[in-house]
């Protein structure tokens, strides 16, 4: 863009790191404010744009009488100064959404991915609070509804998404922007790590004995563990490096011949030379849970195949060990 061309004023809503890199290569906003939603998002969001940004991070409230109020103030502002409002999320912000939908309020919505890697089900969940409301308000054509596994083999929790906005908010297009480089020479391989489909105590035993592998072989392990509490894996490997769970991936400055993880999002935003693989075929967890991760990684563009193992020792010949 033009240094001539003067840039709009706006501000993003973001609830996960994954458009980070997005916003990173979106140079036609003059941003000012990220609103995320909880303290932990906004740790990962400041970790991830450093101490130099001059994006203010502003954490809007889980409570949902306070997130109520936050986001009415936040509309009103919007209207007032008449600034443009870019949000990202996959999972439905309920308020945020009832919001937007009900006062069709303009904006510009930017998916990361999709929720292929969850079951859909054909209604929305009855007795629950938000079916209520979309039912009282009118809103059913707007909302579906997805089970989505719970770690450590917990069962499954349903989260609701938007699958249709009205006119006024416009479906932009993802920015891919990967600036980070992998050299063949490179000995760093990195685990991401979370609580995901399977049992914690199997999904730690795999990684064990990948860890193994690659230490023996030389190579420089470092770890990365889910920035949600909630779902951290708390693995710990002898003579391995942990980095923050709050810094995002695609921000991490230290580069990787190797990622290894199971379903992660960050597999599929890996440098062109770097090996991607993931344990899913491993777990000890539903075929189906599995396949659809599968399906979900697959649909993601990616500059790399993932190769899904089917038993640890196949990473000696995939990282030529």
């Amino acid at each position: 863009m033009s240094k001539n061309i003067k840039k709009r004023r706006g501000f993003f809503f973001v609830g996960s790191t994954l458009p980070l890199k997005h916003i990173e290569a979106d140079n036609q906003y003059d941003i000012k404010y990220l609103f995320t939603v909880g303290k932990t998002l906004k740790l990962s969001v400041k970790e991830a744009l450093g101490n130099k940004s001059t994006i203010k991070v502003i954490p809007i409230s889980t409570n949902i009488f306070i997130q109520t109020l936050q986001l009415a103030l936040l509309f009103l502002l919007k209207r007032l100064i008449g600034v443009n409002l870019t949000f990202f999320h996959e999972i439905s912000i309920f308020i945020f959404d009832l919001f937007v939908i009900t006062f069709n309020i303009k904006s510009i919505f930017i998916p990361q991915v999709t929720l292929n890697s969850f079951k859909k089900t054909k209604e929305l969940p009855k007795g629950d609070l938000k079916t209520i409301i979309i039912n009282r308000l009118y809103l059913k054509k707007y909302f579906c509804s997805w089970q989505m596994p719970k770690g450590n083999k917990g069962g499954y929790t349903s989260v609701f998404a938007v699958h249709k906005y009205p006119s006024n908010i416009i479906k932009g297009e993802k920015k891919i922007n990967i600036n980070k480089f992998s050299s063949t020479k490179n000995m760093n391989c990195l685990l991401i790590v979370a609580n995901d489909i399977g049992s914690t105590e199997h999904t730690k035993k795999i990684y064990r004995s990948i860890s193994d592998l690659l230490i023996q072989s030389g190579h420089k392990l470092f770890i990365k563990d889910h920035p949600r509490q909630s779902a951290r894996l708390s693995l710990s490997i002898k003579d391995s490096i942990s980095l923050s769970p709050y810094m995002p991936y695609e921000f991490i400055p230290e580069d990787f011949c190797a990622l290894i993880g199971c379903a992660s999002t960050a597999l599929c935003n890996a440098p062109s030379d770097t090996k991607i693989i993931s344990i899913l075929n491993l777990m000890d967890c539903d075929k189906e849970d599995i396949n659809l991760r599968k399906k979900h990684l697959e649909s993601l563009s990616s500059l790399n195949p993932i190769v899904f193992i089917d038993n640890v020792d196949e990473i000696k010949q995939i990282i030529q060990l």
